[in-house]
């Protein structure tokens, strides 16, 4: 919590999937890499200019997505995470859509340990710490 080269976001508990999109194709990936439905109204996606690929919970309709792994041409992998945070609230944003959403990040001491406690008093599924210059493995 007092560690400021970690940041906080609350752990979901939904159907873990990548969504990749690239042209107007629009695929789910589970955990295993195998191709698995969704929700019908992420077809909009298919309209996006922008080739990427998110990972993220589904829960309900709502995709909460915490990474980005590509975007352009760019594979965002090797790049701390950090600057795949920015360059994934610069792509949500750009996307405007209500089924994505983004998993908020909490990187001082203070909204790191209010997190903590309103998790725990909610009794919600928990609490990640991700190094801000992580790759993602």
């Amino acid at each position: 919590l007092n560690d400021d080269r970690f940041l906080a976001q609350e752990k979901h508990d939904g159907k873990r999937f990548l969504i990749s999109k690239k042209g107007n194709e629009l695929i789910a990936i589970n955990r295993k890499g195998l191709s698995v439905g969704y929700p019908s109204l992420f077809d909009v996606l298919k309209e996006s200019q922008t080739d990427f690929i998110l990972d993220g919970e589904l829960i309900g309709e709502k995709f909460h997505v915490f990474d980005l792994l590509h975007l352009h041409q760019e594979d965002t992998r090797s790049l701390p995470l950090i600057v795949r945070l920015n360059k994934l609230s610069e792509l949500l944003g750009s996307i405007r859509t209500d089924f994505l959403v983004e998993t908020v990040s909490y990187h001082d001491a203070e909204s790191k340990r209010e997190l903590y406690e309103k998790l725990h008093q909610q009794k919600k599924e928990g609490i990640i710490f991700k190094h801000k210059s992580a790759l993602y493995t």
